[in-house]
């Protein structure tokens, strides 16, 4: 062993210690979960983790529901802070899933007017619809007239018109072609509608013709029918159609083109009337 000299003597050389980086890296701090108490309420960087805690009260909260507290969040919903509204409106979606009984027929009218403020709420009653039949119609007609403004309440409604058909009347359908006369989107769903249901077909044609004189989108919507399903149009369909052509709406004329391909015992009558339509 190599010795090194100097005061007091020679003294044997100490063995040399060289830093390996590669062990270094190899070496594994210790993690945060081993660092930290074995506790359930404390997350992984050390602070309490209140997600079991909220859980609890939410479930808690549900089961002790009353109707009154439905009331108050009816009223939270319809007002004007964004953040208390939001909350509610979560609350009663949840309330609506879990425990449908609680509501009562005078707490209806107060989602709807909720449903215009936040469109989270139709969500709210269209599972009421669903597990409580009762409401329905109060529901669904509520909702129809909101759907005058709102196209995506619309679409909440075919929605339900297609998983629960048989809690929709003829009186529903009147409603929508109504909503569709200032809602082009309204007319639209009608489409679709006519296309899920082919029993109400004649009257949402019907209906459309009309809406076509003062919405563009049920024109449209026309247009499309006609080429998807011309076996769904009547004979008493194609005058008004063709009164709609003569203001000069290009839609319109397509459809009664394609009911007149489909559809040869109109032929001659369409013909007629887009030679009329023409001239005007």
């Amino acid at each position: 062993m190599p010795e090194i000299k100097g005061k007091g003597g020679a003294k044997p050389a100490g063995k040399v210690q060289i830093f390996d980086i590669r062990k270094a890296q190899e070496t594994k701090a210790p993690s945060s979960t081993e660092l930290r108490p074995v506790f359930p309420a404390f997350n992984d960087y050390g602070f309490i983790d209140i997600g079991p805690i909220t859980g609890a009260i939410s479930i808690l909260r549900r089961f002790f529901t009353s109707s009154g507290r439905i009331a108050k969040l009816i009223e939270e919903a319809c007002s004007n802070d964004r953040r208390a509204s939001a909350k509610a409106v979560d609350e009663l979606g949840e309330l609506a899933k879990a425990r449908p009984e609680l509501f009562t027929a005078e707490h209806i009218p107060g989602l709807i007017e909720a449903a215009k403020v936040s469109r989270y709420t139709t969500w709210a009653l269209i599972d009421l619809a669903k597990t409580r039949p009762e409401f329905a119609p109060q529901i669904i007609s509520g909702l129809i007239k909101a759907a005058k403004a709102d196209g995506f309440i619309a679409l909440d409604l075919k929605a339900l018109a297609l998983a629960r058909p048989e809690l929709f009347k003829t009186e529903h359908i009147s409603g929508l072609i109504e909503a569709a006369k200032v809602n082009g989107a309204v007319a639209l769903d009608l489409r679709d509608w006519a296309l899920a249901r082919p029993e109400f077909a004649p009257q949402i044609i019907s209906g459309l013709i009309e809406a076509a004189k003062v919405e563009g989108g049920a024109a449209w919507a026309l247009r499309d029918l006609a080429k998807a399903r011309p076996e769904l149009f009547k004979a008493e369909h194609i005058p008004n159609l063709i009164e709609v052509a003569k203001v000069g709406d290009e839609c319109a004329a397509g459809a009664l083109k394609n009911l007149a391909k489909a559809r040869p015992e109109f032929a001659p009558q369409i013909i007629s009337g887009l030679i009329e339509a023409a001239k005007v």
